[in-house]
């Protein structure tokens, strides 16, 4: 039943997100980073719709836009983005990265990742149209 797929993807999905803001948190402390100058911020718990899921740094304190994508499966998993996300992608190309966590172990809270550059975005993706959100034309 959809509402319960629903509510596992979205418990996968936290997992997911929380252990990003896990390796974050160690490469930004590895590199001297001040956490209470500029926290990483977990957006998804604020809200949904900003587009990205983490707030991070780079070295040089630059802003990073994280989306994080979590599967069980293996790295050749297909996932999907919403049209705002993309968007969001788009308009931020330097700051945004997706991390691809897959392999997820939630009983040991382990997963393998790779990055995928917002600026590289359109180059290492297909991007394929699975559904269509449909209005009246006239009534």
């Amino acid at each position: 039943d959809y509402a319960s797929e629903d509510a596992r993807n979205k418990k996968l999905g936290d997992l997911g997100e929380r252990l990003v803001v896990k390796y974050e948190t160690e490469y930004l402390k590895s590199i001297g980073h001040d956490l209470e100058k500029l926290p990483i911020v977990q957006q998804s718990l604020i809200s949904d719709n900003s587009g990205y899921d983490i707030k991070s740094y780079d070295k040089d304190g630059n802003a990073k836009y994280i989306e994080v994508k979590t599967t069980r499966g293996s790295n050749k998993t297909a996932f999907f983005i919403s049209s705002g996300e993309l968007k969001f992608a788009d308009n931020n190309k330097e700051n945004y990265f997706i991390y691809r966590v897959y392999d997820y172990n939630e009983i040991e809270d382990t997963g393998k990742y790779y990055l995928i550059r917002g600026i590289d975005l359109h180059d290492e993706l297909f991007f394929e149209c699975k559904e269509y959100r449909v209005k009246l034309l006239h009534q």
